[in-house]
């Protein structure tokens, strides 16, 4: 993971929100390649993260609803 994944996608960046996510992705490797997450405190680091990634809504724009005024919003199409 750190030696192929990583490289690579910061070769070539991941863009929108979901660089926000891998970079908490890039932080949990880092964590585990130095063993931290051994210990109760790195463990519980990763569990932050995890919590972050799973239930925080990074993006606020819902893509495939209709925005207000919009043509389809107003039944005009």
């Amino acid at each position: 993971m750190n030696e192929k994944i990583i490289p690579f996608l910061k070769k070539f960046p991941i863009i929108g929100s979901k660089s926000l996510d891998f970079s908490d992705f890039e932080q949990v490797a880092k964590l585990m390649e130095n063993k931290i997450h051994l210990t109760a405190e790195g463990f519980k680091q990763i569990r932050q993260i995890k919590l972050v990634l799973r239930n925080e809504p990074r993006k606020k724009i819902d893509r495939h609803s209709p925005k207000e005024g919009s043509k389809i919003y107003n039944n005009q199409i």
